[in-house]
């Protein structure tokens, strides 16, 4: 590999919102090491807010797997797909970084013509990309977390990075709008805890009459807190609010990306499952308690700040937790 004649790199990371989070240490280290290069980030739609200031990124290049789903004709789907196949391969790309190393990423990275395509090796190679990535790293076994596992991919390119480091700058307007939005709420920066009960797969998640409990005991401590509201969740996120514990405890606002990652950057606690946003405010060094079941922790709980307890833990053992990082 001659990395001097590296000059247009494309890191693939598609989803989903924690993994994408989990993606930002490797973008920061390939930008710390090729200051001059072109770097280009190809992800989903309804992910690309994340990325959008992250600073010295030259090109958010969309994989538009939302916009798919909502079209009916396969003509379209197909045309659009041969449209990004082609820009794909006009980027000419000297460099393809696959942090997610399945079948989708590796064959979108395969299409650039890429003469390099570092992925995964071993068990983190899945599907075809151990045929489609040319260069397969595999991780030394003392690296537990997907961080460690992440960072390391850029050993080949001789890059050592052992501390991730991440970069979420500030959203000004979004910033503003959740400023009014807390604002109107008397809610205080970093005052407040946020509840995300709700993970996208029921075996993560901390059942909603612990979540329900657990708001009425804030309640009654005087805590101030926001359960969050992700799409189509509202109406379930507000069944967890009883009557009485409504004058501390509100439904957040229903936000975009921008607004969510603001929200937790304020907050004084974040409170969830094995979930995207608890990831971001592991990301932001806000502290988190996060409840992990299925999943294993070692390698996907949050990176900083972080405090993991059992999915079968009772409310007032959260309740303990929460007072504890508090105080």
């Amino acid at each position: 590999m001659n990395l001097n004649k590296i000059e247009r790199i494309l890191l693939v990371r598609l989803s989903a919102l924690g993994d994408c989070a989990a993606a930002i240490p490797v973008y920061t280290a390939l930008r710390g090491a090729f200051p001059k290069a072109h770097i280009a980030w190809l992800i989903q739609d309804n992910f690309s807010s994340l990325i959008r200031n992250l600073p010295g990124l030259d090109e958010i290049i969309i994989f538009p797997r939302q916009r798919w789903r909502a079209v009916s004709s396969w003509r379209q789907k197909i045309r659009e797909g041969l449209l990004l196949q082609r820009r794909l391969r006009l980027k000419r790309f000297d460099l393809v970084v696959d942090v997610q190393s399945n079948t989708k990423s590796s064959v979108l990275g395969f299409l650039t013509r890429s003469p390099i395509r570092i992925g995964h090796g071993s068990i983190e190679a899945r599907e075809l990309s151990k045929w489609l990535n040319n260069v397969h790293i595999p991780s030394p076994p003392q690296f537990k977390h997907v961080i460690q596992k992440n960072l390391h991919l850029l050993t080949s390119l001789g890059i050592e990075e052992r501390e991730p480091r991440f970069s979420l700058p500030i959203d000004n307007a979004a910033r503003r709008r959740i400023q009014r939005w807390l604002q109107s709420h008397d809610l205080p920066p970093n005052d407040y805890i946020v509840l995300f009960p709700f993970c996208g797969r029921k075996p993560k998640e901390w059942p909603d009459r612990s979540y329900a409990e657990l708001v009425e005991k804030l309640a009654l401590h005087g805590r101030k807190a926001v359960v969050s509201v992700g799409p189509g969740e509202k109406e379930a996120a507000g069944r967890l609010i009883s009557p009485p514990a409504r004058q501390a405890v509100f439904l957040g606002p229903e936000t975009e990306l921008p607004e969510l990652i603001e929200l937790i950057r304020s907050a004084g606690i974040c409170v969830g499952g094995d979930t995207g946003p608890l990831q971001i405010a592991g990301a932001l060094n806000v502290p988190n308690i996060a409840l992990f079941g299925p999943t294993n922790p070692e390698r996907t709980r949050p990176w900083s700040n972080c405090r993991v307890i059992p999915l079968h833990s009772d409310p007032d053992q959260v309740l303990s937790e929460i007072e504890e990082r508090i105080s």
